[in-house]
């Protein structure tokens, strides 16, 4: 998931101001931090996502019951926390909440039905965040410099990032891409 995922939540990250500008208007634009916070933390429930589906293939949906009944309590508290330091409080508190609960994760729910070890768990990660960072960070710096208004900028940025993370994923990752087109057109790769 975090293939698909990473590229898009970073591309909404470093292009920020274009996404509000054409989403919000240009008023908002001081909430940029405010947005990419919320990006951030919408990034790494993202990677919690196959977990659950880890787990009812195990046949522990009670793992991941127990594990909501937490987040049902400990979430509330972690906003409630940061609301002392308004909108971005919310959002640092909620980021600092994610990047704690990764680790917990990992050892509570996959590693006993996985006897994986965290570090090529956490490199399944790091390799589509490292690949999106750098065309997306290419893309966007690119998209910036060519045009200075809000769709182009954005579509430009789209284009390019798309493109480079294709590339590159095709040279680093290509069964991944060999997966994903069986998946897509029912072949059997």
């Amino acid at each position: 998931m975090c293939a698909l995922n990473f590229p898009i939540y970073l591309l909404l990250f470093l292009a920020a101001e274009p996404v509000i500008v054409l989403m919000f208007g240009e008023a908002w634009l001081a909430y940029v931090w405010v947005f990419r916070g919320y990006v951030l933390v919408a990034m790494s429930y993202s990677t919690g996502n196959p977990v659950g589906t880890l787990l009812l293939a195990k046949g522990r949906a009670e793992w991941g019951f127990y594990w909501n009944l937490v987040l049902f309590f400990l979430i509330p508290m972690v906003v409630y926390g940061g609301l002392h330091w308004q909108l971005e409080g919310v959002v640092m508190a909620l980021l600092l909440s994610q990047a704690l609960l990764i680790f917990p994760n990992f050892y509570f729910l996959v590693r006993p039905l996985t006897a994986s070890g965290s570090g090529p768990y956490f490199w399944q990660m790091l390799q589509p965040l490292l690949l999106s960072l750098a065309a997306v960070g290419f893309g966007t710096l690119l998209g910036k410099w060519l045009f200075t208004t809000a769709l182009p900028q954005l579509l430009a940025i789209g284009i390019i990032s798309g493109g480079l993370y294709l590339g590159a994923s095709w040279y680093f990752h290509r069964q991944l891409i060999h997966d994903f087109k069986a998946l897509l057109f029912h072949d059997k790769a």
